[in-house]
């Protein structure tokens, strides 16, 4: 049941964080407290709550449709400010039409984003690092079950996308939360050979560039970096030679 904040914070946070085991279709909330996205209400999850994704349409669950591939889904603590009705979770699709609300629920907050692998309706597993307003969401596994781009790219900038292991910032996901890359670069001549990260798509390569040189010859560079994503999901590349591997380990944001 929500309650009208008093001395709180604005937009105040705390727990609700979230974790998705390997193979799950449920995502775990932990308890908390959170003021709702109008900075009206408080919103308080007793106990830890399942969004259940294998089903749709009501509490604690997705909110419409069925659970897809190749997808980012975004999560919520939803409640009623008539309070009738007691505060649960539920979760929409990330470039959807945004939260469809069930009957007697009409104030929420967004607390993170969870994506579906590529070839399988199958949530990531994940993990969320911190309980207030600014939290670390991070993918579990091996790096190379996370690979957004493997490949050469060429001495021209071109795009790679890191959706959906990153958000959409259309919507409740600020700009600029950075994502945190693992980053693989083989080049052939040391001292010479170079690979060129922007956090913008089409190479506009005034501000935020990072370069990745090669060491030893046709060996792979590993890098961790993180790369903020301006308003969208997209970087840019290039390299004078060689090839590039990129994972999303996880990406920051603030709720």
């Amino acid at each position: 049941m929500p309650e009208y904040i008093t001395n709180a914070p604005n937009l105040y946070a705390n727990g609700c964080g979230f974790s998705v085991n390997i193979g799950g279709v449920r995502i775990s909330v932990d308890p908390g407290q959170v003021r709702d996205s109008t900075n009206n209400f408080d919103l308080v999850l007793p106990t830890t709550t399942n969004i259940v994704m294998s089903v749709s349409g009501g509490i604690n669950s997705l909110d419409t449709g069925t659970l897809a591939q190749n997808q980012s889904y975004d999560c919520y603590v939803v409640g009623d400010s008539r309070g009738f009705n007691q505060t649960g979770v539920m979760a929409t699709l990330n470039n959807g039409p945004g939260l469809h609300y069930p009957n007697g629920y009409d104030i929420s907050r967004y607390i993170g984003s969870v994506p579906t692998l590529p070839n399988s309706a199958t949530l990531q597993a994940a993990g969320c690092v911190g309980g207030g307003n600014y939290r670390y969401v991070f993918y579990q596994g091996n790096p190379a079950n996370l690979v957004c781009y493997n490949s050469s790219p060429g001495t021209n900038f071109i795009n790679v996308s890191l959706f959906p292991w990153v958000p959409f910032g259309f919507g409740p996901r600020p700009s600029g939360s950075p994502a945190y890359l693992a980053f693989q670069y083989t080049g052939s001549t040391p001292g010479t050979s170079k690979c060129q990260i922007h956090e913008l798509a089409s190479g506009a390569i005034a501000t935020g560039l990072f370069t990745v040189p090669c060491y030893v010859a046709s060996t792979a560079t590993y890098n961790y970096l993180s790369v903020p994503t301006s308003n969208s999901t997209t970087i840019s590349i290039a390299a004078t030679d060689g090839s590039v591997s990129i994972s999303v380990l996880g990406y920051w944001i603030v709720i």
